[in-house]
């Protein structure tokens, strides 16, 4: 994953809630339970992150997940007066797509604080694993170069240990986030000839590389897809931030739509292999073990090169490198 930066931020076990954040959540919580709404309220943004790095936070943005944010804010307005407490201001900003504003935004005084309340309703490219696996993924890009060192003066990843010990979560969590890190930079790397509106020859490198590292990820590999165009720099001067990710979400669609159908590499980890092991290893006289796995490697590169070509078209082309590597 190349060279890992000095620890400069400690991340915290669990996240502090302060007495006045508790009563902001306390009358959200208590509006959800008067009015029997079946809506799931989630803490996004900045705030959840600068709190597992210790530092201060008065940016609440609060996403939900069945109605709008407006409808909500009213919700909460007559539960505050239902208890004899005032509701402070309240404003909602509309959607307005060609100034980069996608999402109809209600805000809300509470305590003096301002509080966004944002609808994610709509369809979505990710389904709830995904979704779990790449907000971890996102969360810690921060620290994907980080580590610190053990007892044994060993570096460990900062990310492997926090989802581990701080979060609590199995293993394998902490080992997908890694690899997904790794493989969000080799995807960022083929982005710009991804994104390119030329067309792509049937046997060139870029359907081989591709191939390999979707076979890899599977149907995750969206996620790395997601972080790697938030990694993407983009050949924009503006500081809208909006704007910037718009462009960013454009981008992901055009390599997840129009270049994996153009290159025919959907669900390509499904694909069968055309040679297998025992082919291998009958035709190119091998008895095994990792030059078996090489071979193997070669023949799935000519297939992801070849996606018309057959089994024995496979087999004499192995035929013929190996002849001329004795």
């Amino acid at each position: 994953m190349g060279a890992y930066s000095t620890l400069r931020y400690l991340v915290k076990d669990k996240i502090e809630v302060y007495d006045l954040e508790k009563k902001i959540f306390d009358r959200l919580l208590g509006t959800i339970s008067k009015f029997g709404l079946q809506t799931q309220l989630r803490v996004a943004g900045g705030w959840v992150r600068d709190k597992l790095l210790g530092k201060e936070c008065n940016d609440i943005d609060i996403a939900l997940d069945n109605m709008m944010g407006s409808e909500f804010v009213e919700k909460v307005r007559d539960y505050l007066l239902s208890i004899g407490e005032d509701a402070q201001g309240v404003c909602v900003i509309e959607s307005n797509p060609h100034q980069s504003k996608h999402l109809e935004t209600a805000r809300m005084r509470l305590f003096d604080n301002w509080i966004d309340f944002v609808n994610l309703r709509g369809e979505s490219t990710f389904n709830d694993e995904q979704k779990r696996i790449a907000l971890y993924t996102a969360l810690f890009l921060p620290l994907r170069n980080t580590t610190y060192r053990d007892k044994e003066a060993k570096h460990i990843p900062v990310v492997n240990w926090t989802i581990r010990e701080s979060l609590k979560r199995k293993a394998k969590d902490a080992e997908m986030v890694l690899d997904f890190h790794r493989a969000s930079c080799e995807l960022m790397s083929l982005i710009p000839c991804l994104a390119s509106n030329e067309d792509v020859p049937e046997c060139s490198r870029l359907r081989v590389v591709t191939g390999f590292l979707l076979r890899e990820l599977k149907e995750f590999w969206l996620v790395a897809l997601l972080i790697s165009t938030l990694l993407h720099p983009i050949d924009d001067s503006t500081e809208d931030v909006h704007l910037q990710l718009c462009k960013r979400r454009d981008l992901f669609k055009s390599v997840e739509n129009r270049k994996t159908v153009k290159l025919g590499l959907e669900r390509v980890w499904e694909v069968r292999q055309l040679v297998n092991r025992k082919q291998v290893m009958k035709e190119l006289e091998v008895k095994g073990g990792p030059l078996v796995k090489e071979w193997l490697q070669k023949a799935m590169a000519w297939q992801l090169a070849h996606p018309s070509g057959t089994a024995q078209e496979c087999i004499d082309w192995l035929k013929q490198t190996n002849s001329k590597m004795e």
